[in-house]
């Protein structure tokens, strides 16, 4: 399929890691009620999910400013990832995004936590095989703003956000390329709603747990 080429990136697994671990860290505190040492597997409700975002089409990339022509070959697929986390009887959820992407512009996660703190007009259709209404119930639930966290794996081979590093191609970009980051944007944008609510339909009983370690 048409999308992207890119080098291979080491360091991107550690800054997945890195970013998932200090913002789960924060959700797991957000519950409040819940203790952060440990809980039985009654005592929450836990799904993941995750999707492809991968653009169907040529866009230019982010993160090299001499870079100057869109990418349109697939070495590696681009996925975005949520983890909800939410009380014995699946209500006060929190959601944790993560996306391969260099960065996450303010509005679009803005945007974001507006159409999550709206209860769907009716039931959303989920892709996994967990499509029942009880799931779907789950997915229409009203997510607050302050416990939803986005982070990204600052990886330099996913595509050009609008809104992300905007002065750092030093010519003019031309109107196909505005226009193809404008686009990939808006899907992007569409996809992480609907990952999000793919992870609340899956909410099971499930456990948290932390420790603590030393070195050296």
């Amino acid at each position: 399929m048409i999308g992207m080429k890119w080098p291979s990136n080491p360091n991107r697994p550690l800054a997945a890691a890195v970013a998932g671990a200090c913002t789960a860290l924060l959700l797991m505190f957000s519950l409040g009620s819940c203790d952060p040492r440990g809980t039985d597997d009654s005592a929450l409700r836990v799904g993941t999910a995750s999707i492809d975002i991968t653009p169907s089409f040529p866009v230019r990339l982010s993160g090299y400013s001499n870079r100057t022509e869109a990418t349109d070959v697939v070495e590696h697929r681009l996925k975005a990832k949520a983890l909800a986390i939410a009380k014995r009887d699946g209500t006060s959820p929190s959601l944790l995004i993560t996306l391969d992407a260099i960065g996450i512009p303010a509005w679009l996660s803005d945007e974001l936590a507006h159409r999550l703190e709206k209860e769907p007009a009716g039931l959303p259709v989920l892709n996994s095989p967990k499509n029942t209404v009880a799931a779907a119930k789950l997915a229409s639930q009203r997510i607050n703003r302050d416990r939803l966290a986005i982070c990204a794996t600052h990886t330099h081979a996913a595509p050009h956000l609008r809104g992300v590093l905007p002065f750092m191609f030093p010519q003019e970009e031309s109107r196909e390329n505005l226009d193809a980051s404008m686009r990939y944007t808006n899907e992007l944008l569409d996809k992480l709603e609907q990952v999000a609510r793919e992870a609340l339909a899956q909410m099971e009983p499930g456990t948290l747990a932390w420790n603590q370690g030393r070195v050296g």
